[in-house]
């Protein structure tokens, strides 16, 4: 079906407490060492950014694309 969006369940996912121990521990700062190659990715103003995007996700300021063309097409409209 073109165009046809797929709905994604919004349940809570049902997790052992080692699994949630080790979402928290994931999610928190680390004092390890990071891949070098990686390491723009720590940097405060990148983190920024990563917060920054994930306030506009919370919020609902994305736009979702079905096609790369209806995604293109939206730059286009901005030139104008």
């Amino acid at each position: 079906m073109a165009g046809s969006k797929t709905k994604l369940s919004r349940k809570p996912a049902k997790l052992t407490n080692e699994e949630r121990e080790k979402l928290l521990r994931a999610s928190q700062p680390t004092d390890e060492p990071h891949d070098p190659d990686q390491a723009w990715f720590w940097t405060e103003e990148w983190q920024k950014g990563e917060r920054e995007a994930d306030e506009d996700i919370r919020a609902g300021r994305i736009e979702s694309f079905d096609t790369m063309e209806e995604f293109l097409a939206t730059l286009d409209d901005d030139e104008d």
